[in-house]
């Protein structure tokens, strides 16, 4: 219930960045709706009902080349997008935009990539040219915010030809914040920070650290200065803990070299499962 909570949620602002910025404003748009609006001008067909045809054209290949747990999570915002988009688009624009338009294309950025982000990491697509980012990623690893960021820029393009340069560029901008949102969101997880010390007290420092932080590791270095042997310790903790681990390394080694850095994000075995 939670993720569909997500799910939904994240469909609804990605609706909202096309129906109440992209569209208002004029911007040249990326993704299906992008396709969308150069189709339309092809066949008489509403804005909605013809992103609701392509949708259906990418679930397909996405039922084929990822997976039918994929398509079943992803029908939902399928089907709910283009309703959205068109409740969207009948609400009434923030003056300001309309004169304001750089910074309508971040907005319309944030929102959209926002809630794309927000479906991805609910393991499913909002429908759009995302599902062709998922399928690459599963294929050959090419990280999905690469290949919408390609997609986006091929179909704004096209609509270059036909339109203003002007709002090609804002919807330039926009696709650019987009893929930032989205990298973002897809790395990011619980605020953590990586401790890295160099001591030649590796042992009494790993056994301070057993007892405070999540997880410790030791691999083998060697000196530059000195080139001999020796031990480090590597250790991820929450933000929270860093200064007590810190002052821990302190009591042991006051001459120690640490450095701390700033983590995205921990997956695997010993953190986000439980160790052996």
């Amino acid at each position: 219930m939670k993720k569909m909570f997500f799910m939904i949620g994240g469909c609804f602002m990605t609706a909202a960045g096309f129906g109440c910025v992209i569209i208002p404003c004029g911007f040249a748009s990326g993704g299906v709706t992008g396709l969308s609006r150069i189709m339309c001008t092809l066949i008489p067909l509403p804005l909605s009902a013809m992103v609701m045809v392509i949708n259906i054209l990418l679930f397909v290949a996405g039922y084929v080349f990822v997976g039918k747990q994929f398509v079943m999570k992803s029908l939902v915002c399928a089907l709910l997008f283009p309703f959205f988009l068109e409740i969207c688009q009948t609400l009434p624009v923030v003056e300001f935009l309309m004169e304001e338009k750089l910074i309508a294309s971040v907005m319309a950025g944030v929102l959209i990539g926002g809630g794309g982000g927000l479906v991805l990491r609910m393991e499913a697509s909002s429908g759009g040219l995302d599902v062709i980012g998922v399928i690459l990623e599963k294929k050959t690893g090419i990280p999905v915010a690469w290949t919408n960021g390609i997609c986006d820029g091929v179909v704004l393009l096209c609509q270059g030809v036909s339109g203003s340069a002007i709002s090609v560029v804002y919807g330039l901008i926009t696709v650019m914040v987009i893929s930032l949102v989205i990298r973002r969101m897809m790395t990011s997880g619980t605020g953590v920070v990586q401790i890295l010390v160099f001591t030649d007290y590796p042992l009494e420092i790993r056994e301070k650290l057993l007892h405070t932080a999540d997880g410790v590791t030791l691999f083998e270095t060697v000196s530059g200065m000195r080139n001999t042997a020796s031990q480090a310790v590597m250790s991820i903790v929450p933000f929270e803990k860093a200064y007590e681990v810190r002052k821990l390394i302190a009591q042991v080694d006051p001459e120690a070299f640490v450095t701390m850095s700033d983590v995205r994000r921990v997956i695997g075995r010993g953190y986000t499962m439980p160790a052996v």
